[in-house]
């Protein structure tokens, strides 16, 4: 009995790219992909991971499988992200593969993990502050904070009375 891809003697290798994705993009589309065409049908396996993104948060957990019929190449999965309204850094989201095990000997496993990196879309935490003064009263009064968006973040004011007017 011959395992393995009769066609090119060679296995097809597994591979899968990381991604850049911007959260408002509301998914990540990634691409399993196979070093040539298999004579057989090969599934590969796959699974969400955390990175520095936390599923539910950032994204929902998810796993599957995805089976090359003979002749192709080229595969994609989708992973939902979670759109919300904090400021965070660029987090990461891992898919991790395995070759299932009725696919062993069709082919094997080059890059097992994609790293889906999640750009923040959210605005930044811009607030403008209106002061007026009453020089009679030798006083200053905050008449105002807005605040420039709808990101969820807390933030602080600072007023520095003794300078008569500076905000940071």
């Amino acid at each position: 009995t011959i395992v393995g891809d009769i066609a090119g003697l060679v296995p097809p290798v597994v591979s899968v790219a990381d991604l850049f994705v911007d959260e408002s993009a509301g998914t990540a589309t990634v691409t399993i992909s196979l070093s040539q065409a298999g004579s057989q049908s090969i599934t590969v396996d796959w699974a969400t991971a955390d990175g520095t993104a936390t599923q539910t948060y950032d994204y929902l957990a998810s796993s599957g499988s995805v089976v090359f019929a003979p002749g192709e190449i080229s595969k994609t999965l989708t992973i939902n992200l979670v759109d919300d309204n904090v400021a965070e850094a660029t987090q990461t989201v891992n898919v991790n593969l395995t070759l299932n095990a009725g696919s062993a000997g069709l082919a094997t496993i080059g890059d097992a993990q994609a790293v889906v990196s999640i750009r923040d879309t959210d605005a930044s935490q811009d607030v403008s502050v209106t002061f007026t003064t009453n020089p009679s009263a030798s006083g200053i009064t905050l008449a105002g904070i807005q605040r420039d968006s709808s990101v969820l973040n807390s933030g602080t004011v600072t007023y520095d009375a003794a300078n008569g007017a500076g905000v940071s």
